[in-house]
C-alpha cells in the first residue's frame, strides 16, 4: 500500500466524523489504485445521490466504464445512472455484462419482462445467477403464469446453486403449482437441491405444500430426502392435526 492510499483510507475511515465531499472523492479516485480503495471510494460517491452521480458520470467519461464506477451508478438511484446502464447492459459482442446486471439491482422491480427473460435464458451460470437477483425484487410484481414462464429454464438445469436460488425465490410465492414444481425438485434433485426445496415447502406453509411433504413421505425411498421430509413434517404443526 502506497502513502497516499494510506491517507485516503484514513480519511474514508472517519467518515463519521468529517463527512467527505463528493469533490474530495473524485479527485483521488483513480483506476491505478487498489481493488479494494477504488471500490470503497466509488460506494461513497454512489451514496450520495444526484451529486454523486454527476462526479460518477464526469468519471466514466473520463476513465470508461470501470466496473466500481458501474456499481457506484446502481447506489446512486438516479434515473439518468438507470439509463445508462440499460444502455450498456450488453458488450459489443452481445453478451450480457454482469457488473452492470448487479448495478442494475435497485431498479429490479421496474425492469420489463422481456429483459429479465433474456438475463435468465443465458447459459452463463454467473449471469443466471445475477438475474435471479434481480427476480427477487419483481416477484411481487408477477402473475404465477409469469413466473412459471421466467423460471421454465431455471428448473431444468443441472448446476445446484441455480436451482438453489431459483428455489429461494420461489418460496416466496404459495400457488399450488409452485409447490408442485419443488416436490419434482425433492424427487428428480441432488440432495442439496432436495434440501432446499424441501426447506421451501416447509416455508410456504399452505394445506397444499403440507399434502405435497405427506405424500414425498411415503413414497420416497429411505434415506437422507426422506429424513429431511420427515424433519419439515414436524414442523408443520397447525396441519398435524387436521
Amino acid at each position: 500500500m502506497t502513502g497516499i492510499e494510506s491517507e485516503i483510507w484514513e480519511r474514508l475511515c472517519n467518515t463519521k466524523i468529517i463527512p467527505i465531499e463528493v469533490t474530495w472523492l473524485a479527485d483521488k479516485y483513480s483506476p491505478t489504485l487498489s481493488k479494494e480503495l477504488k471500490i470503497a471510494i466509488c460506494e461513497q460517491l454512489g451514496m450520495k445521490s444526484q451529486e454523486g452521480w454527476k462526479a460518477i458520470k464526469n468519471l466514466i467519461k473520463k476513465y470508461g466504464k470501470q466496473p466500481e464506477l458501474i456499481l457506484a451508478s446502481g447506489l446512486c438511484h438516479q434515473d439518468e445512472a438507470k439509463e445508462l446502464l440499460l444502455n450498456t447492459i450488453k458488450e459489443e459482442d452481445g453478451k450480457f455484462n454482469i457488473t452492470t446486471i448487479r448495478a442494475l439491482n435497485c431498479w429490479g422491480a421496474e425492469l420489463p419482462i422481456s429483459l429479465l427473460k433474456q438475463i435468465l435464458e443465458s447459459l452463463e451460470q454467473e449471469i443466471r445467477l445475477a438475474g435471479i437477483d434481480l427476480l427477487k425484487f419483481k416477484l411481487h410484481t408477477l402473475s404465477e403464469k409469469e413466473i412459471l414462464e421466467l423460471t421454465k429454464n431455471l428448473l431444468i438445469d443441472i448446476r445446484d446453486p441455480i436451482l438453489v436460488a431459483t428455489i429461494r425465490v420461489l418460496q416466496r410465492r404459495d400457488e399450488e403449482s409452485i409447490s408442485e414444481k419443488l416436490r419434482i425438485l425433492v424427487e428428480e434433485g441432488s440432495d442439496v437441491v432436495a434440501k432446499s426445496a424441501l426447506i421451501a415447502l416447509g416455508s410456504i406453509g399452505t394445506h397444499k405444500s403440507y399434502e405435497i411433504l405427506t405424500c414425498l413421505f411415503k413414497t420416497l425411498p429411505p434415506g437422507i430426502k426422506r429424513d429431511l421430509t420427515n424433519k419439515q413434517l414436524k414442523s408443520q404443526y397447525r396441519f398435524a392435526n387436521t
